[in-house]
């Protein structure tokens, strides 16, 4: 279950067992906007209730209050639903089947945390794959920004690094997207306007969760088999000249192995 706030205080929920999307208001009125409680499901251009999601996973409103971006995680899809009238669903990027693809006509494999950076860049971890992938603002395509595809424990720039697990994220103001790496058991750092992915805090407990105070610029992590919550004060990376980008290597599925393989360009 992922959650969101907007400027007037309103809470978002995505319900993850009941396959839809809840509104909590300012006085603790709870209403779904968005789903019923039917599992396997999937219907997109539909309306409230009309709409199905399979393990809607985390969410994510606009600066503007006028449109929520959630994970649709077995459904294998980014998805949007607008916070006014009649709560319309759209698909944002994704067709449904698992996979690794990316450019105009993406493929995800259990899409689950998701940020929106203030250019309207929608950034998301995807779980089958250990990667960090984005979304232009415009939706015309989607670029893997982090990750090799395999699960690791490697830091760096963009593609060349690995994590295990990618599972909550938050962005700050500034561009630094924070990233819940569950089996490694860390918070990682990736810097969206260079591509450095570095480890923010290591030694958590199953951290799943992250959510950046804008305010103050703390933020706080949530740990599942420990049931508790870390607060951790605010603290920016020093920022010295962007690191030059290695090229991106190739992704290819070596049959058999069950995994990715990143490939050097010209090996």
């Amino acid at each position: 279950t992922g959650a969101t706030v907007d400027s007037a205080g309103v809470s978002i929920i995505t319900s993850y067992n009941a396959n839809c999307i809840q509104r909590i208001t300012a006085g603790g009125t709870v209403s779904i906007i968005a789903g019923a409680d039917v599992a396997n499901a999937y219907l997109e251009h539909t309306t409230g209730t009309s709409a199905r999601f399979y393990h809607p996973a985390d969410c994510v409103v606009t600066s503007d209050d006028g449109l929520l971006y959630l994970t649709d995680r077995y459904n294998h899809r980014v998805r949007s639903v607008t916070l006014s009238g009649t709560f319309g669903t759209a698909l944002v990027a994704g067709d449904g089947t698992s996979g690794f693809i990316d450019g105009p006509a993406p493929r995800l494999t259990y899409p689950h945390g998701i940020a929106i950076a203030g250019n309207g860049d929608v950034f998301f971890g995807q779980l089958g794959h250990d990667a960090v992938r984005r979304i232009s603002a415009d939706h015309s395509t989607t670029t893997t920004v982090a990750g090799t595809g395999v699960p690791g424990f490697t830091n760096g720039v963009g593609v060349l690094t690995q994590f295990d697990e990618t599972y909550g994220m938050d962005i700050d103001s500034n561009g630094f997207l924070l990233i819940t790496d569950i089996n490694n058991g860390a918070l990682r750092m990736l810097d969206t306007n260079t591509g450095l992915v570095t480890t923010h805090v290591s030694g958590l407990t199953t951290p799943i969760g992250v959510c950046i105070d804008h305010a103050t610029g703390a933020f706080f992590v949530s740990h599942a088999s420990a049931d508790t919550v870390s607060a951790h004060g605010a603290t920016q990376p020093t920022v010295t000249a962007s690191p030059t980008a290695p090229t991106a290597p190739v992704l290819s599925w070596t049959a058999g192995s069950g995994a990715w393989v990143a490939v050097k360009e010209g090996t």
